[in-house]
């Protein structure tokens, strides 16, 4: 997935089927998030971004997030890309559509 396209996204914001997650707060789940993507079937879960669409990155978590979001979405559809924008700022974003 290019920037240009996350970053519109980003610029659009939330809806029913585009969640940001800021990953730097430790209390976050993003399984019920997985999950309603896949009732939904459709959707955009963006990892580095505030409920605002503030980008603050993954910062040095990338190895860590892609661990723990790789087995629950091992069997589905969903696809995950990391991109890099704002300088070194990088997000993953996790993308299904049926």
């Amino acid at each position: 997935m290019n920037p240009d396209k996350v970053k519109s996204i980003i610029r659009l914001g939330q809806t029913d089927d585009v969640i940001f997650l800021d990953c730097n707060d430790h209390s976050f789940d993003i399984s019920p998030h997985i999950k309603n993507m896949l009732d939904f079937k459709s959707g955009y879960i963006l990892l580095g971004v505030k409920d605002c669409g503030t980008v603050v990155g993954i910062k040095d978590k990338e190895d860590v997030l892609l661990k723990s979001i790789s087995p629950l979405t091992e069997f589905t559809p969903i696809k995950i890309h990391v991109v890099s924008l704002i300088r070194y700022f990088k997000i993953i974003v996790l993308e299904y559509f049926e």
